[in-house]
């Protein structure tokens, strides 16, 4: 194999790992667009587990949305008077757009499909460019040695 071919084959796996990792950090990473959400210890936190809270602190619901928030992320009516199912569901949207950060005390107990916190998105940085290195120049008159 030629310096050149072992350069473009070491790219070559350079760039299949990078891509893996992508994928793999892509996987774990804090996104609404995989599996449910397991927000009952968010609850717990904000709430006391209470889906129907209504304390008059300008908060409202299990997961104490303000009801700016709640309407913006496709609520309708009040968030006390949302079922929990509907509460979860205007809950992910604003994960999407927010992130877990929405809930800046509470958010660390969020659970995705129910095992692990989820973890704030990473970013991955794109392989670097294949650098083109050109073909050996043969001089006249020296012989090449074989590698022993």
């Amino acid at each position: 194999m030629t310096t050149r071919n072992m350069e473009k084959h070491t790219l070559g796996w350079i760039a299949l790992i990078g891509a893996a990792v992508t994928v793999l950090l892509g996987l774990g990473a804090g996104t609404a667009g995989g599996a449910p959400h397991d927000w009952e210890e968010v609850a717990e936190c904000e709430s006391g587990g209470d889906w129907t809270t209504d304390t008059g602190n300008g908060f409202y619901g299990g997961l104490q949305f303000t009801p700016e928030t709640w309407k913006a992320n496709g609520g309708t009516g009040m968030a006390s008077e949302a079922s929990q199912a509907e509460q979860i569901r205007v809950a992910e949207n604003v994960l999407k757009t927010q992130g877990p950060g929405a809930w800046p005390v509470c958010g660390q107990y969020l659970k995705k499909g129910g095992t692990a916190p989820i973890e704030v998105p990473h970013t991955t940085p794109a392989p670097a460019p294949a650098i083109e290195t050109p073909d050996p120049v043969e001089t006249p008159g020296v012989a090449e040695t074989p590698d022993l």
